[in-house]
């Protein structure tokens, strides 16, 4: 179909210590993200009409580990995420 694009992508990150010490440790993990984008003209404007999920098979995970002036922390990851939005050019 002309104008239309298939899109992919894995991200991986690899296994982090959550504290300085090294005794709490968050495991790696793999992410798998899919698209599509559809160019076309409406009304005599070029258009562009984008669908992506983020995290498709709903990992959960640890995103971020660390310490801050003297505070380990940990932020979770974002679950599956959609998103739909267009572009017209004009």
């Amino acid at each position: 179909m002309p104008g239309l694009a298939l899109l992919g992508g894995m991200q991986y990150s690899a296994s982090k210590y959550a504290d300085r010490e090294g005794s709490v440790q968050v495991n790696d993990y793999t992410l798998f993200n899919i698209g599509s984008r559809y160019s076309t003209r409406i009304s005599g404007y070029d258009t562009v009409v984008r669908l992506t999920v983020d995290n498709l098979f709903d990992k959960r995970y640890w995103r971020d580990a660390g310490e801050y002036l003297g505070d380990d922390y940990l932020f979770m990851g974002a679950p599956r995420t959609a998103r739909l939005s267009a572009t017209v050019n004009f």
